[in-house]
């Protein structure tokens, strides 16, 4: 019976956040002018209060719903590769974060696993643009279309993930630290919300 209620609590808790995650999808961000396909959203921050709260799988499954979500509601002009390359990059960074708090469960867990998430979400974006958005998008070629492939594989890229993981990351902490009670309810999820406020 307990674990019935701690399924019905990860099941409803989890497609709350992933509706909110969805909603935050209409509101991108570009941030790089010369580059305005590169846009920041904070829908990834649900995503990573479902894995700090549930588990970095729960958080990945979130992840590849909402993604699912975004193909079949709002449409893809890539046929659905964007969103394949978003949820690799995106998952990756939930994994990491979620995986290094469930192991330390304490604040400097929350925000080790964040900054390990934003690390490992850099290569994993490289590595995506080469092989999947890129050919794509510049099937000739970025040089054909005007644009510098060095400057933007390893200058814009690198950067443009790592300030994107560290919003993420220290908007998601901060949710988590105020909404923790909420999420964490049930007693069998109190004692990650009572360990995020230790210091070690």
């Amino acid at each position: 019976m307990v674990n019935v209620s701690k399924k019905t609590n990860v099941i409803v808790k989890g497609a709350l956040l992933l509706t909110l995650g969805f909603i935050l999808t209409y509101f991108e961000i570009p941030v790089v002018p010369i580059f305005p396909w590169l846009k920041v959203d904070l829908s990834t921050v649900p995503v990573l209060l479902s894995g700090f709260a549930f588990g970095p799988m729960v958080g990945v499954g979130i992840e590849a719903l909402k993604n699912l979500l975004v193909f079949s509601i709002k449409g893809s002009s890539t046929g659905g590769v964007g969103q394949i390359a978003n949820f690799i990059v995106v998952g990756s960074y939930v994994f990491t974060a979620s995986l290094v708090f469930a192991k330390l469960k304490t604040r400097k867990g929350a925000i080790l696993g964040a900054v390990a998430g934003s690390i490992v979400m850099i290569p994993l974006a490289m590595l995506s643009n080469h092989f999947i958005l890129l050919p794509l998008f510049f099937p000739a070629g970025m040089g054909g279309a005007g644009y510098n492939y060095g400057l933007y594989m390893y200058v814009v890229i690198p950067i443009f993930n790592l300030l994107k993981g560290i919003a993420i990351s220290t908007v998601g902490i901060m949710f988590y630290t105020k909404i923790a009670t909420l999420i964490n309810k049930e007693a069998g999820f109190r004692k990650s919300y009572k360990s995020l406020h230790k210091t070690a």
